[in-house]
């Protein structure tokens, strides 16, 4: 067999496999992604987020294996990005230590503020190991902005929709006997209805599943802010 190294590793060329864990599904429909997944090329696994029937999604993988392995007699170092096409169709592929975020777009003008996020999005994972847990954040992003709205002002709240946990949470107000006083104050400094940030604080989800259930995306950035201003008030369990 042919060994390859990347990042100092002996990789061998042999058939990637799904990565299986309980519950997890995958999105054969979404308005950006054609197919997105995660492949590790020294473990083999693959993880899909978004595929369809129109993608083999294990020798596709094996497929841009072996393309990235000609890459790699061409450089000195495989590259961080590649842009690969296949039978027609082209893939982006963002590259840190052994692990390769995949897609192909709907719309290739999409690229534009995606290669950004995944860029600095897999280097974090990669150092913090939690990319799989992490990544289908990032398809939480077009819920709450349109693709053409995405852009250097809305960024700041595109990388809290990705990296913050506390949006993930279920979080508690820490004095619900204080209830109505906080109340008071937020509705004072946000322009949110009451009754939607009462309906907030005696559920069992996170904001991000809160936001998705009652559609309200509008409120999405001054729900964002509003976490943060509880919160760095310690008023949060």
């Amino acid at each position: 067999m042919k060994l390859e190294t990347y990042d100092d590793q002996e990789v061998v060329s042999r058939n990637f496999y799904n990565y299986t864990e309980e519950n997890h599904t995958v999105i054969d429909e979404h308005p950006v992604y054609n197919l997105f997944l995660v492949f590790n090329i020294f473990d083999h696994w693959i993880y899909e987020i978004v595929s369809s029937s129109k993608f083999n999604s294990i020798e596709l993988t094996n497929l841009l294996f072996n393309k990235m392995q000609e890459a790699s007699n061409i450089y000195s170092k495989t590259p961080p990005y590649l842009h690969i096409s296949i039978a027609d169709k082209d893939f982006h592929l963002w590259i840190s230590h052994n692990n390769v975020i995949c897609m192909n777009l709907k719309n290739e003008l999409n690229f534009q503020w995606l290669s950004p996020i995944i860029e600095e999005f897999i280097e974090k994972a990669s150092f913090e190991g939690n990319l799989i847990s992490n990544c289908p954040r990032i398809i939480n992003i077009t819920e709450f902005f349109r693709d053409d709205q995405i852009n250097n002002d809305v960024f700041p709240i595109v990388k809290k929709v990705i990296y913050d946990d506390l949006l993930y949470s279920k979080i508690q107000i820490k004095y619900p006997e204080r209830i109505e006083k906080i109340l008071d104050r937020l509705v004072s400094e946000f322009s949110i209805e009451r009754s939607i940030i009462l309906g907030f604080f005696f559920q069992n989800k996170g904001l991000i599943d809160y936001l998705r259930k009652i559609g309200d995306q509008e409120d999405f950035k001054e729900f964002i802010e509003l976490i943060g201003f509880i919160n760095r008030r310690k008023l949060l369990e």
